[in-house]
């Protein structure tokens, strides 16, 4: 403890110690000098005697502080200070390099920054890990997986004992909301029970819903933020009445401040599911999750979950998708996305090798010039660690400079991949700078240090002076290895970008594909928006006269063309898949299993109102579709798809399906007409589809109170909107015109992922191919300026200058030959990684990699042109001068 107190002191007072070392140092060679001045010799003979003997001043002092124990710290700090005055020298290239360094840091920072919240970091419940989600498929069949029905859900909860708490919600069509003489829409979620006590939300201000609420009782828990901007944050609104949709409701409880279903995401209000009234087993509408009990795995409930099925297949032998499904709630949500969030990350960490490479080959370059330099030090006597240490602190200086920068970069980068990627990418609101992920900054930002400058600090750290210093040290130095360093490197950056740009070329391939996919229907000029009729005030028949007058005038605003409406709008996914009796051709009396988007599914089912097929160009290929005679009093009658009459009528014409009859839910109709296929989703993906009429069916309960309503126009769909809402207001004014998109835009939230990953891929290879170009140009450019004397020399005995040129193009082809070959073979591999994202194309399509390797060399030469042409103009006797 002393020791070390007084090491604390001497390294707390080293200006007062340095200044005792010097006077003892010149005292001891001036009492030397003394004592020979006295014995007769002249002073200064004496004092230069006196040094002479005394030795090697700068060794003494260095073995004095070492005995201090305080000259490693003294050391780095002489080495902090020479590393800042030798940076503060060259600031064009530390711009350029903190730069480059930036761009890698904060583009891997800013994407590691989406992976952790959406993969890495927990749901943000209590104990998520013991959340799961149930499904229910048809016996080893997983593209059949579906949501819950009602009465299966009742047996896993009254049965099934892994589970503290399990809880089934399903999204309704919303509510509109009149407070203070204002409608706003709200997002309604219909819950069990048990909904906040599985996901453990917090306490709640109030209550929750009991049992005897599942029968869709009149009550009503809001959000906390409903609660305070609506009701002022009003305590006293708990056992209030409030009316939403013209229906009154109860205000029970307040879920907690900042709470958000995990699927659904934010909710506006909650109501109690109608259980009791939801008695049919092929009814899948529910989302179902549950919490394990402390102590029990996921495989023990499983295996509990298989034991119930059996059961169930016994109890309800016709049901389809009898099978049930426990999945992890988290590994749930995010699968979808794990795949596209891996390649970007590997994406952009090619983009840091490639920033780190090329800063390697910088600090190459100017250690090359700082020969002479590091080698008078290591003549002076400083060890090779010395001399590595310095590179590396230098490099570490730089790249803590791109670090902050890069964080910096980085949150930006982060607020643009949340409005990206919106659509794409769930939990992105998550999105955070946390301590992992300024971790995961720091780490990036040391090993970027470390790779940028070990390979200077190898290189260099074993200088021999005698050589370095000599007449030739510039070509001594400049050997052959540290060429081919150089130039491995810039080969390396143009494999890594070669490697970024088939990727990006293949997204953007694929994306060109989706965008031109033929839909069948109409995109361009469609505006589209929701329009719900509260049932309080509107019943069946107000709701079919509603509806079909609202479009009449509609088509009466100035540019609009035709109007409809529909439940659920084409190419968005599925919705209604329902079972259909064909009672007349080849499958008469049988319900034929319906290949839908690719799966042997059922129909699926939309309902339709006014011009809907008109407004959105859906032809019609025999027969007719819905009008006026359709009425509620005529006889059920249907329109379908034309895959849905070659499937459910196997070699019957079109126009002989028109006449026959199928049966929904046992309720009888006769198609009328045959309409063209549209797609499921964006992709393309057909859809077999039965279209009623509204106007038949608006008593039905599912979901057709709420209509999407599909306006064609001749003008941009945002000018029409006003007049939208003006006529809107004329017929009912206390309802709400929501969710208003043109078509463009419904359809385009289809492929956000693949548009998502195109703009980050496209970047990333942008950035990749812009700093290969610039290390290829740095190591030529860096090449001729070492062959000077070489190129003079040659074009004094009668080289050309297109030879001249020649000589440095050929040394850019091998660079880039080999960069292409590697380059390729990671394209190979990175594009296997894609296959989830592309669409009709293969990831390794010759001419994508073709394409890709021609726009590289393409750059590369250009790169390479510049310090070629350069070297063609060498004047030889300057050359061969500025050699010597």
């Amino acid at each position: 403890m002393k020791r070390l107190f007084r090491r604390v002191k001497t390294l707390l007072r080293w200006r007062q110690r340095e200044q005792d070392l010097q006077d003892e140092l010149t005292a001891h060679v001036a009492m030397d000098a003394q004592e020979r001045i006295e014995a007769g010799d002249p002073p200064d003979t004496a004092r230069q005697a006196a040094w002479r003997d005394f030795g090697n001043v700068a060794r003494v002092t260095e073995d004095t502080r070492a005995a201090w124990g305080w000259a490693g710290v003294e050391q780095f700090v002489q080495d902090l200070r020479y590393a800042f005055r030798q940076l503060r020298r060259s600031p064009g290239f530390v711009a350029v390099v903190v730069a480059t360094l930036a761009l890698g840091i904060g583009g891997t920072t800013a994407v590691f920054s989406v992976v952790e919240a959406v993969l890495l970091a927990p749901l943000p419940y209590e104990a998520s890990g013991q959340l799961v989600r149930f499904y229910q498929e048809e016996p080893d069949v997983a593209s059949s997986r579906t949501d819950v029905t009602a009465p299966h859900f009742k047996e896993i909860r009254d049965q099934a004992t892994s589970f503290e708490d399990v809880a089934a919600f399903n999204e309704r069509n919303g509510g509109d909301l009149i407070a203070h003489g204002q409608a706003q829409r709200l997002r309604v979620l219909q819950v069990t029970s048990g909904y906040f006590r599985t996901l453990r939300s917090g306490p709640l201000r109030g209550r929750g819903f009991e049992r005897a609420d599942e029968v869709g009782a009149p009550r009503m828990i809001l959000s906390d933020a409903l609660w305070r901007t609506r009701f002022d944050g009003n305590p006293s609104i708990i056992g209030a009445t409030v009316h939403l949709s013209a229906e009154p409701y109860v205000v029970v409880g307040i879920a907690p401040h900042g709470f958000e279903d995990p699927i659904v995401g934010q909710v506006d209000a909650w109501l109690p599911y109608n259980l009791a009234g939801n008695t049919s087993e092929e009814n899948y509408t529910l989302d179902a999750v549950g919490r394990l009990r402390n102590g029990v795995s996921l495989e023990q409930a499983r295996a509990e979950i298989a034991a119930l099925t059996q059961s169930l297949a016994e109890q309800w032998p016709g049901v389809r998708a009898s099978t049930l499904v426990v999945r992890p709630l988290k590994e749930d949500l995010v699968a979808p996305s794990r795949g596209t969030l891996h390649v970007l990350l590997i994406a952009v960490g090619l983009v840091l090798l490639v920033a780190c490479a090329n800063v390697a080959n910088l600090f190459l370059v100017r250690a090359t010039g700082r020969t002479r330099e590091l080698a008078i030090r290591v003549a002076l006597g400083s060890g090779g660690a010395r001399i590595a240490r310095q590179l590396l602190l230098e490099s570490l200086l730089l790249a803590a400079a791109g670090g902050l920068l890069g964080l910096a970069l980085s949150a930006w980068g982060v607020h643009t991949l949340r409005t990206l990627g919106h659509d794409a990418i769930p939990r992105l609101a998550e999105v955070g700078f946390d301590p992992m992920v300024l971790a995961f900054a720091t780490l990036v930002t040391l090993g970027s240090a470390v790779g940028v400058g070990v390979m200077a600090a190898i290189r260099f750290a074993r200088i021999d002076p005698s050589r370095a210093l000599g007449a030739h040290s510039r070509s001594a130095t400049s050997t052959r290895r540290h060429a081919r360093l150089r130039s491995a490197l810039a080969a390396a950056q143009l494999a890594l970008a070669l490697t970024l740009l088939s990727a990006a070329a293949l997204l953007m391939v694929s994306f060109h594909g989706l965008q031109r996919m033929d839909l069948g229907f109409r995109i361009e000029r469609v505006l589209t928006f929701d329009l719900s009729l509260p049932s309080a005030r509107y019943d069946a028949k107000r709701r079919a006269a509603f509806y079909e007058e609202f479009a009449r005038r509609l088509e009466r605003i100035p540019g609009v063309t035709r109007a409809g409406g529909t439940h659920h709008l084409p190419a968005t996914g599925t919705r209604h898949a329902w079972p259909v009796r064909v009672d007349g051709g080849p499958l008469a009396g049988t319900v034929p299993k319906i290949r839908t988007g690719g799966t042997d599914q059922q129909a699926e089912q939309r309902t339709v109102s006014g011009d809907f097929f008109a407004a959105l160009d859906i032809p019609v290929l025999a027969g007719r579709t819905f009008g006026a005679e359709d009425s509620t009093n005529a006889p059920p009658r249907a329109v379908v798809s034309a895959d849905f009459a070659r499937q459910a009528f196997p070699g019957m014409s079109l126009d002989n399906v028109v006449g026959q009859q199928i049966a929904i839910f046992s309720q009888e109709n006769s198609i009328i007409g045959v309409v063209g296929d549209v797609a499921l989703d964006a992709h393309g993906a057909p859809g077999a589809t039965v279209y009623r009429a509204h106007r038949q069916n608006a008593d039905d309960m599912n979901a057709n109170w709420t209509l999407t309503q599909v306006v064609a126009t001749d003008v941009l769909p945002e000018r029409i909107l006003a007049s939208v809402r003006a006529e809107v207001a004329a017929l009912d004014p206390e309802l709400v015109v929501h969710r208003a998109a043109p078509m463009t835009e419904i359809v385009g939230r289809g492929v956000s992922r693949e548009r998502f990953a195109l703009v980050l891929m496209g970047a990333f290879a942008a950035v990749a191919l812009g700093l290969a170009a610039l290390g290829l140009y740095g190591v030529l450019a860096y090449t001729v300026r070492q062959r000077t004397q070489e190129i003079g020399i040659r074009m004094a005995l009668g080289a050309t200058a297109a030879q001249v040129r020649v000589l440095v193009l050929r040394q850019a082809a091998l660079v880039l030959a080999i960069g292409l070959v590697v380059g390729i073979a990671g394209a190979m591999v990175l594009g296997r990684g894609l296959s989830s994202l592309v669409f009709e194309i293969s990831p390794s399509d010759p001419r994508i990699l073709l394409a890709a390797a021609v726009l590289l060399t393409i750059t590369g030469l250009l790169a390479a042109w510049l310090p070629a042409r350069r070297a063609s103009r060498v004047a030889p006797r300057i050359a061969m001068q500025e050699g010597y």
